[in-house]
């Protein structure tokens, strides 16, 4: 078992080693970037199944992103990886409902979109004692819900909320380099 100094040890450690995981956000900012640019040129109710697919896309997306970002995050061992799968499947649990939505009430879709797999943000950032994920989570939830409730109507919902997950996503990608660029300067974890 570790005691709370060796965990916060292996949080800065972990985070360290796996260069922060950028392959995901950087794989979420690509597919919500696609989705801000294609709800512009597509019929809505395509944009939704279209979102359907991309979203499934991150993470291949991801794992394909892990050698030129030099962030092995599937491949570094850690007592802390039991955390993840239930983190990905608490995160994925938005899709009955999200379907239910596209379906039934798709004036309420982008709502869903913007909320979705948002859970494992608070967890990633607990995992490498980071205060990204949390602030990512934040972010995320407050903006949405407000284009959610200040746009008019469904195209510009779609337009507005996937540019601001992208932007969410880049920001996120920027206080991850600077903290895991603090943290080597520091010496807080290994490089």
């Amino acid at each position: 078992m570790l005691d709370q100094t060796a965990l916060d040890a292996e949080r800065r450690r972990l985070f360290a080693a796996n260069r922060a995981g950028l392959p995901m956000p950087v794989a979420g900012l690509v597919v919500f970037t696609a989705l801000a640019i294609a709800s512009v040129f597509v019929d809505y109710a395509s944009w939704m199944l279209l979102c359907a697919y991309a979203l499934g896309a991150i993470f291949p997306i991801a794992m394909a992103l892990q050698a030129p970002l030099k962030a092995p995050f599937f491949k570094t061992k850690s007592p802390l990886n039991g955390v993840l799968l239930p983190a990905v499947i608490a995160a994925n649990l938005h899709w009955p409902v999200t379907v239910a939505l596209m379906l039934e009430a798709p004036a309420l879709f982008p709502l869903a979109l913007g909320m979705s797999t948002i859970g494992i943000w608070a967890v990633v950032g607990w995992m490498y004692a980071s205060p990204v994920g949390l602030m990512h989570t934040l972010i995320r939830v407050g903006g949405v819900t407000a284009l959610f409730l200040l746009l008019p109507d469904t195209e510009n919902q779609a337009t507005a909320i996937s540019a601001f997950v992208a932007l969410v996503y880049a920001i996120s990608i920027a206080g991850f380099v600077i903290e895991l660029n603090a943290r080597t300067k520091t010496g807080s974890a290994p490089a």
